[in-house]
């Protein structure tokens, strides 16, 4: 819950202030850099898991509230500009994935502001392309999680948590918990964007191994020693690999390639005045 507060937090600031510095986690919306209470060190939830939330809502947005909004939004204030990666420290390399794909959509921005930004049928065009790369960020958010809970448990099991720093129940239920929790949410049929369904769905056998082989046989056979399913969650997302980095990048170029394409039946509808 703290890390979702200061992630809303981080998101007034970026799109509701012009003076505020998103760099600055201590501004507020008046320019007052008075500190704040310090947050814990270790927080409850990761930084990227807690952001799930606010980006579903923003995929939530309709064609014609994003063409209002871009239509009162200047080229140097645009919101994929703004933001920063989420699962590592922006600038080093694993925040790359990120920085790749917040690139991407900012060009996509930087399009629809400026190149026939008055007439609503382009911005309806980048509409689609807008949401599913919302989608696709929420889906590298879960990958990265995934992948890193799994390096923590590998060198915890390896080397112990007196030489990592960090403890397997720590992994447990600040990692993994909470990034199977999440892949449920996204496949609840409340969403209105049929793509963040889709990127819940794309992800979901990871929740399913988990859940049968971990939560299900290793703990009924072991007693819930974590060491053990700890084990069998580096085993799981190891011969998994071919899945995470052939068929999700392939599926989530599928949704890019079919958001692009039906961008022109949005901008039709958009000319049609429907």
């Amino acid at each position: 819950m703290l890390a979702y507060i200061a992630e809303a937090d981080r998101q007034i600031r970026v799109y509701g202030s012009t003076a505020a510095n998103p760099q600055t986690p201590h501004s507020t919306l008046n320019g007052n850099t008075a500190e704040r209470p310090s947050a814990p060190a270790t927080p409850t939830t990761p930084r990227g898991l807690a952001a799930l939330p606010l980006l579903c809502a923003a995929s939530a947005e309709s064609r014609s509230a994003y063409v209002r909004r871009l239509q009162q939004t200047s080229a140097p204030m645009g919101w994929w500009q703004r933001q920063e990666a989420l699962t590592a420290r922006p600038g080093t390399l694993g925040s790359l994935p990120e920085a790749i794909l917040l690139s991407l959509a900012s060009l996509v921005e930087f399009l629809s502001l400026n190149f026939q930004s008055s007439l609503s049928a382009w911005q309806s065009f980048w509409w689609p392309t807008h949401n599913v790369l919302l989608c696709l960020w929420m889906q590298l958010i879960l990958l990265s999680s995934i992948a890193g809970s799994s390096w923590q448990l590998l060198c915890t099991v390896l080397w112990g948590s007196q030489r990592t720093g960090i403890s397997l129940s720590i992994v447990w239920e600040e990692e993994i918990r909470p990034s199977t929790q999440a892949i449920h949410t996204l496949c609840e049929p409340h969403h209105p964007s049929i793509a963040v369904r889709l990127v819940g769905l794309f992800v979901l056998p990871y929740t399913f191994l988990v859940e049968m082989f971990c939560d299900g046989i290793v703990s009924g056979l072991t007693g819930g020693s974590l060491l053990a399913e700890s084990i069998v969650h580096i085993f799981i997302v190891v011969v998994s690999w071919w899945y995470w980095f052939l068929v999700v990048p392939w599926l989530a170029g599928c949704m890019l390639f079919a958001a692009f394409w039906s961008g022109f039946c949005f901008a039709l509808i958009d000319l049609a005045g429907v």
